[in-house]
Order: structure tokens, then C-alpha cells, then sequence
């Protein structure tokens, strides 16, 4: 990923199953289609994110808020 000026805000870190620490953009996971959001925060959307690592290819269920980013 490379980062320029203004992103920091943008970014954000998840650590897979097996360990591997990631970094999302929310300006590109936000665009993807939520798999299902949370009938008691509606702001909370969950992405299906796959673990960048060396092949690892570790799914993962992340909550993210995409509020500002729909």
C-alpha cells in the first residue's frame, strides 16, 4: 500500500487469524457491497477482507464504519 499526505485518516489495521497484521483503505473497502450490517448499529457495515500475506488468503468478517464513505 502506499500512503500519501491526507491517508492516515483513511487507514485502518486488521490482524487476520493467523497473525498477519493488514491495512485497509475504508475509501476502497467501503465501495464494495456490504455482507450484512447490524440491526442495532446501522452505521456498522461488515466487509469480507482477505489477508494480503504471502498468499496467506485468510478470510476475514470486519465491522467497519463506512458512514462517511457511501
Amino acid at each position: 500500500m502506499n500512503l500519501q499526505a491526507g491517508d492516515e485518516g483513511h487507514i485502518f489495521g486488521v490482524v487476520c487469524p493467523a497473525g498477519h497484521q493488514n491495512y485497509f483503505d475504508k475509501r476502497e473497502v467501503c465501495r464494495k457491497e456490504s455482507i450484512f450490517m447490524s440491526v442495532e448499529d446501522k452505521t456498522a457495515h461488515r466487509q469480507r477482507l482477505v489477508c494480503g500475506y504471502l498468499g496467506c488468503k485468510e478470510v476475514m468478517i470486519v465491522k467497519v464504519d463506512c458512514e462517511d464513505y457511501r
